[in-house]
């Protein structure tokens, strides 16, 4: 799986991390993340999700979607996208890894992983309400 953009680069943010996954040496050197991530989707329909490999923040920790820090962003009116980077996928950075080094308090209680979006990669998207009832069954 090819973590290239469709060469469109849709911020400062991806260009940086497609720049990173590009480069095999810079890459290799980073902590890759393995397992589920999740992120809420508030614009616009779950049927209007691009998915061309551009890099998104995530979260490994699925509470921290329902903590208020999300609430503020109206994110409870949104879609919470679930899925899986597999083993041998490189192109999950874990920033949890760098929280006492130079990240901000925010990554760290974010739970940051930065992944693209990729089709290949989605197991799940539901409303964030039938996301937060599931959390506590």
């Amino acid at each position: 799986m090819g973590a290239k953009t469709s060469g469109k680069i849709r911020s400062t943010t991806d260009g940086f991390w497609t720049g990173i996954a590009n480069d095999n040496d810079l890459r290799d050197c980073l902590p890759t993340y393995h397992g589920k991530i999740y992120r809420i989707h508030i614009h616009g329909s779950k049927n209007k999700l691009e998915y061309d490999n551009h890099f998104v923040s995530w979260t490994a920790d699925p509470i921290t979607l329902i903590s208020g820090y999300y609430a503020t962003k109206g994110a409870r009116q949104g879609y919470v996208i679930i899925a899986e980077t597999p083993v041998d996928y490189r192109f999950a950075i874990d920033l949890r890894k760098y929280t006492k080094q130079f990240c901000n308090p925010t990554v760290a209680s974010e739970q940051e992983v930065v992944a693209p979006m990729s089709r290949d990669n989605v197991m799940k998207i539901m409303k964030f309400r039938e996301f937060e009832k599931g959390l506590f069954k």
